[in-house]
């Protein structure tokens, strides 16, 4: 087997409207801003507690109410499976 390398037309050569490549600069002041508020909030998600009694509650009383969801919503969920079907499970 013989490979014929295509030579002819040389290096390639900047795309038209392409800004050439420049080393990246060093960080600057706003980065470090935006990397302590980005500390800020993984803190306050960390204080946040895992389990928010107030959502807790609301989910209660949903289970109790014999009204939710409601008719329409269900209709609405029972026709989208009639028409795009359930998709079926692999065991």
């Amino acid at each position: 087997m013989q490979i014929n390398a295509n030579n002819r037309m040389g290096p390639v050569g900047p795309i038209a409207g392409q800004r050439p490549v420049t080393a990246q600069k060093p960080v600057s002041e706003a980065s470090q801003v935006e990397l302590r508020q980005s500390e800020a909030v993984n803190q306050a998600l960390q204080a946040t507690p895992d389990v928010r009694q107030d959502k807790v509650e609301r989910a209660r009383e949903l289970i109790v109410n014999r009204d939710y969801p409601p008719e329409t919503i269900l209709r609405g969920i029972a026709n989208l499976l009639a028409v795009k079907g359930v998709p079926e499970q692999e065991d």
